[in-house]
Order: C-alpha cells, then sequence, then structure tokens
C-alpha cells in the first residue's frame, strides 16, 4: 500500500521556490540600484525566512485540519484562520527577527537592524497572509481529494462486497442441484462398477471440501 507524504514535506519545494523567487527579486533590486556586497545578507535574510516559515506552518495545517471549510460553516472556519494567521505572522516575524539577529553577527555581517518593529509586524503580514492562505487552501483541496478517494474505494469494496454476496447466493441456489444430480450419478455407476462409484464420490467429497 502506498503511503503518501505528509504535507508539510510535499510543501517544501513550494517553499523553496518561493524563498529563491523573493531572493532573486531582493538581490537583482540591490543589483539594478548598484548596491554591492549585499548577496551575503539576502541570502541570510531567505534561508532564515523560509526556515522560520517552516517552523510555524503547522499552524496553518492545524487550523485547516480542525476547522473544515464547508458550506454551513464557513464563518466558523474563516475567523478560526483569522486568528490563525495572526498567530502565524507575530510568531514568523519574532522568530525572523531573532535568528537574524543572533546569526549575523556570527556570519560577519554585523548587527541585524530590522527596523521598527511597531511597523514591522504588519509590513511581513501582508506577505504572511498570502502565504498562509495558499497554505490552507491546499490543505482544503487535498483534504476533500483525500476524502474524495476514500469515499470511491468505499463504494467499490461495497460493490466488490455485493458482488461476493451475489455468488455465494447463486452457489447456495446451484449446490442442491449440482449435488443431487452428482449423487444420482454416482448412484447409478454403483450397482455396476463398485470402485469407480467410490472413485466418483472421493473426487465429490474432494471438490465440496474446495468450495
Amino acid at each position: 500500500m502506498n503511503r503518501r507524504l505528509p504535507l508539510v514535506v510535499r510543501l517544501l519545494p513550494v517553499f523553496a521556490l518561493v524563498g529563491l523567487a523573493s531572493f532573486l527579486y531582493r538581490y537583482l533590486d540591490d543589483l539594478t540600484r548598484h548596491l554591492s556586497g549585499t548577496l551575503p545578507m539576502r541570502l541570510l535574510e531567505q534561508s532564515t525566512g523560509i526556515f522560520s516559515a517552516l517552523v510555524v506552518v503547522p499552524i496553518a495545517l492545524g487550523v485547516a485540519r480542525r476547522v473544515p471549510w464547508t458550506r454551513a460553516g464557513w464563518p466558523r472556519a474563516l475567523l478560526a484562520q483569522l486568528a490563525g494567521a495572526v498567530l502565524y505572522t507575530v510568531i514568523h516575524t519574532t522568530l525572523m527577527a531573532l535568528s537574524r539577529a543572533v546569526l549575523a553577527p556570527l556570519f560577519g555581517l554585523g548587527p541585524y537592524d530590522y527596523g521598527d518593529m511597531l511597523w514591522r509586524y504588519p509590513m511581513e503580514a501582508s506577505n504572511d497572509v498570502v502565504d498562509y492562505a495558499v497554505v490552507a487552501a491546499l490543505v482544503y483541496f487535498f483534504g476533500r481529494e483525500e476524502r474524495a478517494r476514500k469515499a470511491e474505494l468505499a463504494a467499490a469494496e461495497l460493490r466488490a462486497q455485493l458482488a461476493q454476496a451475489t455468488l455465494e447466493n447463486l452457489r447456495l441456489q446451484l449446490n442442491p442441484h449440482f449435488l443431487f444430480n452428482a449423487l444420482n450419478a454416482i448412484s447409478s455407476v454403483m450397482y455396476e462398477d463398485v470402485r469407480r462409484a467410490d472413485t466418483m464420490l472421493a473426487r465429490l467429497s474432494e471438490f465440496l471440501r474446495t468450495v
């Protein structure tokens, strides 16, 4: 039986591509402005951004799985997702600030200036909300796909059980006729050839044990 990879593992390529695109966007912007020596800092920023996102992405996964998006329950799901998005971006931004403050000096990049955190949180939230929404949408999509797959497997299993029951019922209906005919044939031979009748009876017994 094939076991699917966890969703967080399947999301790794998505995060890698997003991180690469963001890195190229920022670094190429530096080049257009003739800013040199920014490559190490850009690599640090994007790597800490991606890894901290992987730490907090279980928040989006957990909320989406615990609060399904249904036609009747979408208001509750929406409120839960908004709360989850706020928690996601606050923790994500805090982790980025702390990790960069520690790692930048270790890599010889000097003290890291993340700016005024009062404005940094809403600034990062503008990106994080989009990332969070994409992850939640993927969870809902894969969840619906998984439920449809399980429903199809259950339907196929039910059809197989019905077919088996039909065959079993047919077998039970045919067995008395088959047994009557077989015994009748054996009885007709028994008076002429006892050994042959005994062989036929043994074969009939063996056959009935395998049915």
